[in-house]
């Protein structure tokens, strides 16, 4: 070969070597764009991810405090149907409470009617003992006067409506605050799920208390000491003298049977007592006598033609009981309680 020839193969070679390295060029340039491209694209994507997770975020947010907004209205709901639950109405003005409260209230609630009564009866009281004694006489006449025994007498009952509320049930809520894989946050709270009323129209419960059984001034022991002892009340209210003053239950044992009966029990500061049955048993010169109680049930026995009498309860204001198993233990309430 001459010089010729081997010019023209390193010619051939070199522009072999440029074709190659130009088309090398060309594909490394191409991957390189589409590459570029590519990452634009992710960039642009991940932009869109973040300004989506920041809107998701906030929504959470925003979920977030609203369900805890729901949780407390769901709990001052929960509050207020567990305030309704067992209420009566009041119709005359729409109060609202238990029966256990009503009776506290006004079971021994006395009207204007009954305080003119005890007016007439006594002209309240001039500040003396005597006028102390005759005044509490006056009133067990007055009313035992104006009273009507009967036994056939029922007392018509009263009817208050009454909200029966219940069966509601809890469901569990998990939710979650914050943080990844084991750092995450949860909170679990409870709402009110169902809200049951068991009844579609209100029901009425009966009512009882010492206005209506002055009103009607009749019937049988129950009724007279009831209003009797409220008259008591009463008198001590308004005039400011102290005295304690009970409804009685007592037990009659005569010769075959066994009589429970009704009366009223007081007390003065010194400790002393006086019982008022269908009679004052303990009354002299038209006023009533404090004494020991032991002589005090010598002669409520006697008033009952010496049958054995047993003092088995009281029952006072605001509505509140007790029951006796032994003389004894009457004794020892008296004494250290009334």
């Amino acid at each position: 070969m001459g010089r010729i020839g081997l010019s023209k193969i390193v010619s051939l070679l070199i522009a072999l070597l440029a074709a190659s390295n130009l088309s090398i060029y060309l594909l490394m340039s191409s991957e390189n764009q589409r590459l570029r491209n590519e990452l634009t694209y992710v960039r642009s994507r991940l932009y869109e991810n973040e300004e989506r997770l920041k809107w998701l975020e906030n929504e959470v947010r925003t979920l977030n405090v609203s369900y805890r907004r729901v949780l407390d209205s769901n709990r001052r709901l929960d509050d207020a149907l567990r305030y309704l639950q067992g209420k009566l109405i009041l119709p005359y003005n729409f109060t609202l409470m238990s029966i256990d409260e009503f009776y506290d209230r006004f079971t021994f609630k006395y009207t204007g009617e009954m305080v003119e009564f005890v007016s007439n009866a006594t002209g309240w009281w001039d500040g003396s003992e005597e006028d102390f004694l005759s005044d509490l006489y006056k009133i067990y006449r007055s009313w035992r006067d104006y009273y009507i025994v009967d036994k056939n007498f029922t007392m018509p009952q009263e009817w208050l409506p009454y909200i029966n509320i219940g069966g509601w049930n809890y469901d569990r809520t998990r939710i979650e605050l914050g943080g990844w894989g084991r750092d995450i946050t949860y909170i679990e709270d409870t709402y009110l799920k169902e809200v049951l009323f068991y009844e579609d129209n209100p029901i009425m419960v009966p009512i009882d208390y010492v206005a209506r059984h002055f009103r009607y001034h009749r019937g049988l022991c129950f009724s007279y000491a009831f209003v009797l002892v409220t008259l008591y009340y009463i008198y001590s209210d308004v005039t400011g003298r102290h005295i304690s003053a009970a409804y009685l239950s007592i037990d009659i044992h005569a010769i075959d049977s066994t009589l429970s009966h009704g009366c009223v029990l007081l007390k003065n500061t010194d400790g002393l007592i006086a019982i008022v049955d269908w009679e004052a048993i303990t009354a002299e010169d038209c006023m009533i006598k404090f004494l020991p109680l032991d002589t005090v049930r010598t002669l409520h026995s006697r008033y009952w033609f010496g049958y054995q009498i047993d003092y088995i309860g009281v029952w006072m204001r605001p509505n509140t009981g007790r029951r006796f198993s032994s003389y004894e233990e009457f004794q020892e309430w008296l004494m250290k309680e009334f």
